[in-house]
């Protein structure tokens, strides 16, 4: 199976196709996290270890879904309330070697989500919305997260004032990321996860927006899709 792995981290960032046997056969013997030097430490926060990040694996291998309940009974999603044509590809795995992690973000709608652990050891550091302007700029349409390995004090003056919460997953750990919650994730060790965003009565009234605008492109893609077929007869 081919899947493409993310180089910089970001959704939109350049990406590299490989097959997961090869992306897992490169991911290199590293050094225990307790022996990392100081100088390793500050060249990680310069380099980016390739990432499959967010692999929709539904559409490369649907009978891994049979493995797990879809929406686990905890975490109740309304988007599994509507046919499944409808309902947002929101369900990936993540495996990254050592090193791999995902820049500092909120999550896709502000939907909510839940992260099951595999295998190995994974970080996340999360910021409660009321530290947002600590931590976060937008300027002419562009959003920039600080990033927390090396922030810039000219353009987050006050990072320190905010208040990081840290999880470290093991494995067989569930996480839950609520709503609006910027986080950080670093995989300590070669790391295996699962992860699904869902709409709950929580968040529905932010998801509903951005659910039906992604609808409306859904339906026009259809539209244009059988013009062509159309047109091909």
């Amino acid at each position: 199976v081919d899947v493409n792995v993310s180089l910089d981290g970001r959704e939109a960032g350049p990406k590299k196709k490989m097959s997961v046997k090869d992306y897992v056969n490169s991911f290199a013997e590293d050094k225990g996290e307790e022996e990392r030097t100081e100088e390793e430490g500050e060249r990680k926060s310069r380099e980016f270890v390739p990432y499959m990040r967010a692999w929709f694996f539904s559409d490369d291998c649907p009978d891994l879904s049979e493995d797990f309940p879809d929406p686990p009974p905890c975490f109740p999603d309304k988007f599994k309330g509507v046919a499944k044509e409808f309902q947002p590809p929101f369900t990936w795995i993540f495996i990254g070697p050592k090193g791999a992690y995902s820049p500092l973000h909120r999550d896709i709608w502000f939907t909510c989500a839940w992260m099951a652990q595999f295998d190995g050891r994974k970080r996340f550091v999360f910021f409660s919305p009321k530290d947002l302007p600590h931590i976060y700029r937008k300027a002419e349409g562009k959003e920039m997260y600080c990033d927390i390995n090396n922030p810039h004090p000219e353009i987050f003056p006050t990072f320190d004032q905010a208040s990081p919460f840290e999880a470290i997953l093991e494995p067989g750990d569930v996480l839950y990321i609520p709503s609006k919650w910027a986080h950080y994730v670093e995989c300590l060790t070669p790391c295996v996860s699962l992860t699904s965003n869902f709409a709950n009565v929580a968040n529905f009234k932010h998801v509903l927006v951005p659910y039906t605008r992604w609808l409306e492109r859904r339906r026009i893609a259809m539209e244009m899709m059988k013009k062509m077929l159309m047109a091909a007869k």
